[in-house]
């Protein structure tokens, strides 16, 4: 089987290993990002909110404004015994999916490639690089990388391979429900309802997000609970479940060629 030489490989066309292989990308590395799914920025784990920060550290997204929704001036944050804080946070709901499609253009555009429908199967590192075998449309391909990047979300199946401990994880549960319920982005934080964790309401136009994120097993009926709570029952039209890393940055990082990022390495 030929084997294919690049600078760095990427596990995953995600926003970690998106803006990772657009700045190699950008300083000349021949960069190649692997994602498993069809289309990149689908399926969507992700409430959608962002602070406007994103958009201070990455110039390049002021270029393009097809992802975004609405921008909001403030947040409110509640604690119990209806103790409320407006936050000064400048955020913005995005549709995530072209957020993502965004970046990878960008990638496409700066000398990048990326493989679609390709998933990372095996990766070995030794003394020449990192060799990557992946599965793309049912073919075997075989890759040797001076560098890997794992952004391969934060279940970490290819870092588990190679010997690294992942994050331990937090579940979350979203409903995208029709009509608007609040006009800025609120959270709401209560120990005892949702343990370690916290529920959101992030309107867009005509929808809003509406999740939980706990420890709890029982998400689907505390979720539920809330909606009836807050008064919110429009329909819902789509279910998202996924899960966030929970402690923090995991011990170990990095191998002489390889190195985990976003999720995979717990920068949640």
């Amino acid at each position: 089987m030929q084997i294919e030489k690049i600078d760095v490989g990427i596990v995953g066309a995600g926003p970690a290993g998106l803006s990772a292989g657009l700045a190699l990308a950008n300083n000349g590395y021949k960069t190649t990002i692997f994602e498993e799914h069809k289309i990149v920025g689908i399926p969507i784990q992700c409430g959608e909110g962002i602070s406007e920060k994103v958009f201070i550290e990455f110039p390049i997204l002021k270029t393009n404004k097809e992802f975004i929704i609405r921008k909001f001036g403030n947040t409110k944050i509640y604690f119990p015994g209806d103790y409320t804080v407006f936050g000064d946070t400048h955020a913005y709901m995005i549709r995530r999916d072209k957020f993502d499609q965004f970046l990878a253009q960008q990638v496409k555009k700066s000398g990048g490639k990326i493989l679609t429908n390709s998933r990372v199967i095996d990766a070995i590192e030794t003394k020449e690089g990192v060799k990557i075998k992946i599965k793309k449309d049912g073919t075997e391909q075989l890759f040797l990388s001076s560098v890997l990047l794992i952004a391969e979300g934060p279940k970490g199946d290819i870092a588990r391979k190679l010997g690294f401990n992942t994050p331990e994880l937090i579940r979350a549960l979203e409903y995208r429900i029709q009509g608007e319920f609040s006009d800025t982005m609120e959270f709401f934080f209560d120990n005892e309802k949702y343990p370690f964790g916290y529920s959101w309401i992030f309107p867009r136009n005509n929808e809003t997000n509406v999740g939980v994120v706990t420890t709890a097993k029982n998400r689907k009926e505390i979720l539920d609970k809330f909606l009836k709570e807050r008064n919110i029952s429009g329909k819902i039209i789509k279910k998202i479940g996924g899960s966030i890393p929970k402690n923090g940055v995991v011990k170990q990082l990095a191998t002489q060629k390889i190195a985990l990022i976003g999720d995979t390495g717990g920068f949640t």
